[in-house]
């Protein structure tokens, strides 16, 4: 684990101790699968620092495959849970609005996608509560015999009413239609980038836990196309209130894309939104490193450095009319 963590921070090229160790055959002998695992992550990410993208790619299936082996692919739950929620909301009448209720935003989308990014930048917001990826949301919604949006901020814990809170559990973007419905002034971030970058970020990430489809590149493939779906049916029902955050634009043109986020939310400006980087709560997600660092675009069309391991996913994507036109 120690050798996974170091292989994600930035280190001079001179620190090459640890790599050494690393790249030992011995390491391996007499280590768990999950211990291997770690250390097949760990020189995944070292060769792709070192642009040796066919390395990379090699123990990225190595470690993912062995993953798989020891936490079962979530995907088909997935899927159907968002058509069974899709069904939920057609049943779903609107509640009745509960005056002076405080405004909740949620970030909703794949991993990686930009959300961290997100909920940093709107967390620069002194009125802003950050609640986390935190999944009150179905644990209120569970509850059905209580009112939703009232069970839902008392589990949120925030007595200030004017308080804005944010909630970043990713597969909220399944709850859009009843947020929608039930949530009074409630409002829906949905993040999305290149799929193919998105899936790649994914399989590369390592989630200490959680998010299971992610050693698959079929399922993430299935998981993708099946959040952009649910989000443009959602979207043709409640336009008004979900916006779109397309993660190329934001980090290639973050000025006016988080002048035009923070104008649709009615908030007033403020330049310290520009630099997220310097928000100081916690983040315990793996973007983390990322999230440290000041807004750029070095990720966008990484996955062209993968077509060859990336092609089980492409032939999924591709196959949908919209990302026809998709190079490789």
């Amino acid at each position: 684990m120690a050798y996974f963590y170091l292989s994600t921070f930035q280190y001079s090229d001179k620190s090459q101790s640890w790599q050494n160790q690393l790249a030992s055959k011995n390491l391996l002998k007499n280590k768990s699968q999950k211990e291997k695992v770690y250390i097949y992550f760990a020189k995944s990410n070292i060769y792709h620092k070192e642009k040796k993208y066919a390395e990379s790619s090699e123990y990225l299936q190595l470690a993912n495959n062995l993953k798989l082996n020891l936490y079962p692919s979530n995907c088909r739950y997935l899927l159907n849970q968002s058509q069974l929620l899709l069904l939920e909301n057609q049943k779903t009448a609107q509640e009745k609005k509960i005056k002076d209720f405080p405004e909740s935003i949620f970030i909703v989308g794949m991993p990686r996608s930009g959300t961290t990014l997100t909920e940093s930048i709107l967390g620069m917001n002194s009125n802003a509560y950050e609640l986390g990826e935190i999944n009150i949301l179905e644990e209120s919604f569970l509850k059905k015999k209580h009112n939703l949006a009232k069970l839902y901020l008392r589990k949120a814990n925030v007595d200030d009413q004017k308080s804005i809170t944010i909630n970043k559990w990713l597969y909220n973007y399944q709850y859009a239609g009843i947020i929608s419905n039930q949530i009074p002034n409630a409002k829906i971030i949905h993040c999305f980038r290149n799929p193919l970058d998105n899936i790649l970020s994914i399989y590369r990430a390592n989630f200490a836990k959680g998010n299971y489809f992610s050693s698959s590149l079929v399922d993430c493939a299935k998981v993708y196309l099946d959040q952009e779906e649910i989000m443009t049916e959602y979207k043709k029902r409640f336009r008004s209130k979900i916006y779109d955050l397309h993660y190329d634009s934001l980090v290639s043109n973050p000025t006016p894309e988080i002048k035009s986020l923070i104008s649709w939310l009615g908030w007033e400006w403020d330049d310290q939104y520009l630099s997220p980087n310097l928000n100081t709560r916690s983040i315990a997600t793996a973007s983390n490193v990322q999230v440290r660092s000041p807004i750029n675009s070095k990720s966008i069309d990484g996955w062209e450095n993968y077509k060859e391991m990336l092609r089980p996913a492409m032939e999924i994507i591709t196959g949908k009319d919209k990302y026809k036109d998709l190079k490789y």
